[in-house]
């Protein structure tokens, strides 16, 4: 079966807005509000409204799957990543932390590759980043939703926002 259809380009491309959009997978859809096909002669696009207001625009830029240029309210991205980013700086710090905790694999300091434990060091990193830009009460919150999923012996007093 050969892939390229209109159909599978504008399966690809949801996919890749799902990608980008800063929130859960099963979440994420509630956040597109439309994805038009704005294909043509020149190339093929697509642009994302979200529910936020923000536009995503993708440009078609090879012949596999996920090969797109991301352009965030109009405004080239490096990769997804750089685009997801850019709509995390828009949530609160609270939602912040708990969308990578939510991520966190919090058994990574026993890891045998050390890919993964570097990757999981790196995300522990991040989440106390995230967690000391919080205020007294979103710490609380915080540390209660982090011991409510991962569990932890410590106190509030000596929590850092990672395991």
């Amino acid at each position: 079966m050969k892939w390229g259809s209109p159909s599978d380009l504008l399966q690809d491309a949801t996919l890749m807005v799902k990608r980008i959009i800063p929130t859960e997978w099963d979440a994420a859809d509630a956040e597109i509000n439309s994805i038009e096909d704005q294909s043509s002669e020149q190339g093929i696009k697509f642009m994302a409204t979200l529910n936020s207001g923000d536009v995503i625009h993708l440009y078609k830029t090879g012949p596999m799957r996920g090969g797109w240029e991301v352009y965030l309210n109009r405004k080239k991205q490096r990769n997804a990543d750089a685009a997801q980013a850019e709509l995390m700086k828009a949530m609160k710090p609270i939602d912040q932390y708990l969308l990578l905790m939510r991520g966190y694999d919090h058994t990574w300091h026993f890891a045998d590759d050390s890919r993964a434990y570097k990757q999981g060091q790196a995300q522990a990193k991040e989440l106390e980043a995230a967690y000391q830009a919080l205020s007294q009460r979103e710490k609380q919150q915080a540390y209660d939703q982090y011991r409510s999923k991962f569990g932890t012996d410590k106190s509030l007093r000596d929590f850092t926002g990672a395991y």
